[in-house]
Order: C-alpha cells, then sequence, then structure tokens
C-alpha cells in the first residue's frame, strides 16, 4: 500500500511539473486572486464568487472567454466553470505560436526578409495587431527592436519587468513589417497583420508570450 502511495505521488508531482501555459488574463474585476496579464497553467483554479468576473484568453484554441461568478478551472483549450455563466467567442490569433518555444527561437537566424513570398514563413509569430504585449518569463531591463526588411524602427526599450505594452510605450510598428526582438542573447520575429473586422478585438491580437 505504501509503494502504491509513493507511485501516486511521484506521478502526481511529474504532472504538476508539467502543467503548461494555456490562457492569459485579459480582464479582471472582483477580489480575485490573478489580474490583467497574469498567465495561467492548466488546471489553475479561481473563485470569482457571486459578482466577480474575469475574461480569459487561450492560446492554443484562440478562445476567448468572459465569465461571470462561480468557481472556474483552467483547461488547455478552453475554462471548465461552476455555478457561473461563460460566453465564448473565437478570436483571431496565430494559435500555439504564441507561446514561443526554444527551438522556434533558435530557428530565427537570417537577418533579412526582402522576398515578399517568404515573409510570412520566416516570421515566427503573425500578429494581428501593430502595438504587441510582450510578456516575458523573468524580468528584464531592456530589449531591442528593429525593423529588419526596410527602413524603420531600432530602438532599446527599457521596462524593468516582465511585460512591455507597445501601447502603454507609445511604440507603434507597421502592418506587413518583420521586426526582429533581441534580448540578451535571445532573438525572435514576428510582422504586425490586419486584424479582420469580423473578428472581435482581444488581448491575443497582440501577445507573444516568450519562454
Amino acid at each position: 500500500m505504501r509503494y502504491l502511495l509513493m507511485i501516486f505521488v511521484a506521478v502526481s508531482a511529474v504532472s504538476i511539473s508539467f502543467a503548461k501555459d494555456t490562457a492569459i488574463v485579459e480582464d479582471a474585476s472582483g477580489s480575485l486572486t490573478v489580474g490583467l496579464f497574469d498567465v495561467l497553467k492548466e488546471g489553475d483554479e479561481v473563485e470569482l464568487g457571486e459578482s466577480g468576473a474575469l475574461t480569459l484568453g487561450y492560446f492554443s484554441s484562440c478562445v476567448s472567454e468572459t465569465i461571470t461568478g462561480g468557481r472556474v478551472i483552467v483547461g488547455s483549450r478552453q475554462s471548465e466553470v461552476f455555478d457561473g455563466d461563460v460566453a465564448r467567442t473565437t478570436v483571431q490569433c496565430d494559435g500555439g505560436n504564441v507561446i514561443l518555444s526554444e527551438s522556434q527561437q533558435a530557428e530565427s537566424g537570417a537577418d533579412v526578409f526582402r522576398d515578399e513570398t517568404q515573409k510570412q514563413k520566416n516570421a515566427k509569430y503573425l500578429l494581428f495587431s501593430n502595438q504587441p504585449i510582450l510578456i516575458f518569463s523573468e524580468p528584464i531591463k531592456s530589449f531591442r527592436i528593429r525593423r529588419v526588411d526596410d527602413d524603420g524602427i531600432d530602438k532599446i526599450i527599457a521596462i524593468n519587468g516582465t511585460v512591455a505594452n507597445f501601447e502603454a510605450l507609445g511604440v507603434q510598428l507597421s502592418v506587413g513589417g518583420i521586426y526582429q526582438v533581441r534580448m540578451r542573447n535571445r532573438r525572435f520575429y514576428l510582422m504586425p497583420q490586419e486584424r479582420s473586422n469580423d473578428r472581435a478585438p482581444s488581448l491575443l491580437n497582440r501577445v507573444i508570450r516568450h519562454q
């Protein structure tokens, strides 16, 4: 019996350690334990009570949920909601590429993107906004952003934290351009695109989660 218990505890620990970041808080109201821009893992629970409200955006499914009241369990593609109300809509985002993997970052090696037919292939993230929100896994002091396919922005942006909201920073990119983001010894590329008018606006249009 003790042996079986040890196996169960070990398996549970492995499961917890491999929980993935699956959703971002787009809005929150009430006395909640989460707030704007918080990134949640599969299995996280949030108590909303009777009057609390929460809007979550799911990275892989591009689903945005507005939840009022009750208890929320974060899933891989959408939430389980108990004793509350939820409204879901699918928004425009780049699905799994919202979270950049180490392999994607390592592949981002070319500095010139002149061929228009290759632009979207070379950009590791297609952004449906010209004012992204970059969320880093650990605090950084600054990063460099520069346009690599044409003349344009080339500047160092200081943030001293984990979130770079280009709208709040007053930085605007050009739709169709390819930009290199570099911090420390890492870099990746993004390409802003127009958001379809028939899709609802969401933080998922703008977010890149850098791990």
